[in-house]
C-alpha cells in the first residue's frame, strides 16, 4: 500500500481495542480490499474468524466472528 495509511491506523487500534494483536500480511489479489487498494484507496483486509479458505478444512468460528464484530464498532466508533 502506498500513501495515506489512516484505515491500516484504525484497524490496528480497534484490533488492540478489543485485546486482539494486529497482524500485518500480504495478500495477492483477488479481494475487494486489494482491488481498492490497487485503484488507490488503502483498504485493509480484516480477519473474519475462519481459516484454511476454500479448501478440505475451511471452518469458522463463531466466537472469532462475535470478536471481529466488536472489532468493525471500534473502527465506526473512530475512537
Amino acid at each position: 500500500m502506498h500513501g495515506d495509511f489512516e484505515a491500516v491506523q484504525r484497524a490496528k487500534a480497534a484490533l488492540e481495542a478489543c485485546g486482539i494483536t494486529p497482524r500485518s500480511l500480504p495478500i495477492r489479489g483477488g479481494t475487494d480490499g486489494a482491488m481498492l487498494t490497487q485503484r488507490g484507496l488503502n483498504t485493509p483486509n480484516l480477519g473474519t474468524g475462519g481459516g484454511n479458505f476454500h479448501g478440505r478444512f475451511e471452518f469458522a468460528s463463531v466466537q472469532k466472528m462475535e470478536k471481529m464484530v466488536d472489532v468493525v464498532c471500534q473502527i465506526l466508533k473512530g475512537e
